[in-house]
């Protein structure tokens, strides 16, 4: 026995909210008994929610407005040129959760087919360039080895900074440094500025060092003006870092000097 386009559409909508938010008793029954009578009742949203699961996406709360604009767009085309049975409102509000929700999931596999599963980064794009470019094109460019403390962090730990006063950007670069917990604390960037009290040097901004990274590139994100760079140097401190480090736990140094 064929569904009517109401009850195929009503079909579709319990397929959805069990795909997502789940189904009461009441729900379930009638879902079965709707797909008891429909020759084709099969669906995809369970499978596309299971992937997208695995996939191991992250998946926010709030979507990017362009992407949210676009879709709601292609969702009012769609309404336009294919009307179906008037929805009660709280079904509605979940249809246009499930329009963004299955053409994110149309999206995701698009980018996937095309270019493959992304490779795992602990760098963020392009500062390998960055950093190669103030080398090549900054001649005001300062480039500092690190000098690795006692830490237990950064026993190992080399790699360098490089520095546009011109720019007022940067690059650190780090081979051998511990992973850290970003829930029990963060490494904290500190700028000895030679035009500022020296016991306040300008934050550089947290940054964290995932596990597994042979090499992690680290863009500077310095708060203030830093005018005459002396040295640079990195603290572990709690998690979102310190308005004023009492570097207990002072991890590594780059002096311009030494450098």
């Amino acid at each position: 026995m064929s569904l009517t386009d109401q009850q195929r559409a009503r079909m579709q909508d319990l397929l959805a909210d069990r795909a997502v938010f789940g189904l009461n008793a009441a729900e379930q029954d009638e879902l079965r008994r709707l797909q008891a009578e429909a020759a084709d009742s099969c669906s995809d949203f369970d499978q596309v929610a299971a992937d997208i699961l695995l996939a191991d996406l992250h998946i926010v709360e709030e979507p990017p407005s362009t992407l949210v604009a676009r879709l709601i767009a292609d969702a009012d085309v769609g309404r336009t040129s294919a009307p179906t049975a008037p929805l009660r409102p709280v079904n509605r509000r979940r249809s246009e959760v499930m329009a963004w929700f299955v053409s994110a999931c149309l999206l995701v596999v698009t980018v996937f087919a095309l270019n493959g599963r992304p490779e795992q980064s602990t760098s963020e794009p392009g500062l390998a360039e960055l950093r190669e470019r103030f080398l090549s094109q900054q001649t005001d460019a300062i480039q500092v080895p690190w000098l690795p403390s006692k830490d237990p962090a950064a026993q190992e730990a080399t790699g360098d900074v490089v520095w546009s006063p011109e720019q007022q950007a940067g690059v650190m670069r780090f081979r051998g440094l511990k992973p850290n917990d970003p829930t029990v604390e963060q490494y904290q960037l500190w700028i000895i500025d030679g035009e500022r009290n020296a016991a306040q040097p300008v934050d550089g901004g947290v940054f964290d060092v995932p596990p597994g990274s042979d090499e992690v590139l680290v863009k500077i994100a310095a708060k203030l003006t830093v005018f005459d760079p002396r040295a640079f140097a990195v603290t572990i401190e709690r998690p979102g870092g310190v308005v004023v480090s009492d570097r207990e736990r002072l991890a590594l140094l780059a002096s311009v000097d030494a450098g």
